[in-house]
């Protein structure tokens, strides 16, 4: 009950049959949409195979993260500037990284000068 809170305040939007066990970090500057039935499991002594490491959502200002029906994550972290879609029945190994930039310029001269715009285009 506390996490589906934490989400709500955050502004997620999310279906029914929620389920997150233990913490997870959340970030929403943009839009995040989570179907029914999804199960995020993260933290310290939850799953060993994630190195007990806390999933993250993270959404920039015009970011839009959409998760279909269905959906299982363990300590997930996700950094999403543009789109990232992941369907229904859908389940993510431990620790998995989702991120849809670089966080800089390709071109290194650019990028030496500190200038142009950040690479960064939709995952699905």
């Amino acid at each position: 009950m506390l996490n589906r809170a934490f989400f709500r305040a955050r502004g997620v939007k999310f279906g029914s049959n929620m389920t997150v066990f233990g913490s997870i970090k959340v970030i929403n500057k943009g839009s995040i949409t989570i179907g029914d039935n999804f199960m995020f499991v993260s933290g310290e002594h939850i799953n060993p195979i994630c190195s007990n490491l806390q999933g993250s959502i993270s959404v920039g200002i015009e970011g839009e993260i959409r998760i279909g029906n269905k959906v299982g994550m363990s300590s997930t972290r996700m950094i999403i500037h543009n789109k990232l879609t992941i369907g229904n029945n859908v389940l993510i190994g431990g620790f998995c990284l989702f991120m849809d930039t670089d966080y800089h310029q390709l071109n290194y001269l650019e990028r030496r000068q500190g200038g142009g715009p950040i690479a960064s285009a939709p995952i699905t």
